[in-house]
């Protein structure tokens, strides 16, 4: 009994010491940003390079092993009076629902997005809008993307706001838990590939169908698009960064 209370006042004596005689580890800049887990990891400052392949109407190879870009820059807080960029300024606020920017090549504009899985059915990824350079749009109601989690088979329609396009597009959950592989992203990795586990997600559009394969950990890891039966376009993760990994 004596020796525990000497072993924890010996605790208590050096914590406090070393609390009394440190530095600050750091100040509001390395306060990472908000990160919210999902089908897609959303994070700030996070970037997916693919390797793209593209094929003719008869299916035959056109291009190969080009590079396709994907990120996440900016993020918002979502309120009920619109949107809030997070900054170093204010990234200690809590909001009830971040929102993140997800460009394609680098063109300064894409979607808005967010995982949402308070108070909301079905949960999921859902499009809040779109954004080009600094202005934002929002729709009128959030969209539902990627439905997560989800079952084998559930279905539904991705409906966008243009009113004018009156040719469906419908998703469908095809596989929760399929194979599949891409170049190993751990540096401290003697495998050149990695394991995944996926979902599957099936996209139906007229005469176009595209299966896109998505993991927790990365995101999007595979695409492949038919157009009236005939493969046309491909790509798989190449590598994957995020800050906060």
């Amino acid at each position: 009994m004596i020796k525990n209370i000497l072993k924890y006042g010996l605790f208590i004596a050096v914590f406090f010491y070393r609390c009394s005689n440190m530095e600050l580890a750091g100040d509001l800049s390395d306060i990472p940003f908000p990160r919210t887990s999902g089908i897609i990891p959303l994070a700030s400052n996070t970037q997916w390079v693919f390797s793209h392949a593209s094929y003719d109407s008869s299916g035959n190879l056109v291009s190969q092993n080009q590079d396709l870009d994907l990120s996440i820059d900016r993020v918002y807080g979502y309120t009920d009076t619109g949107l809030i960029l997070i900054t170093q300024q204010n990234a200690m606020e809590k909001f009830q629902l971040y929102v993140y920017e997800y460009e394609w090549e680098s063109l300064g504009e894409g979607l808005l997005i967010s995982y949402r899985d308070q108070n909301v059915i079905p949960k999921g990824i859902y499009i809040h809008g779109e954004y080009e350079g600094q202005d934002t749009t929002l729709y009128p109601n959030p969209i539902l993307w990627l439905k997560y989690p989800g079952s084998i088979g559930e279905k539904w329609q991705k409906i966008d706001p243009d009113t004018t396009d009156t040719i469906p597009t419908w998703y469908e959950i095809t596989d929760t838990n399929t194979n599949f592989y891409i170049p190993t992203q751990q540096n401290n990795s003697s495998s050149p590939l990695e394991f995944l586990s996926c979902y599957v997600y099936k996209e139906t559009r007229a005469d176009t169908i595209s299966y896109y394969y998505y993991n927790s950990n990365y995101g999007s890891v595979g695409f492949v698009q038919y157009v009236k039966g005939v493969m046309r376009r491909t790509f798989i993760l190449k590598s994957y960064f995020t800050p906060s990994s």
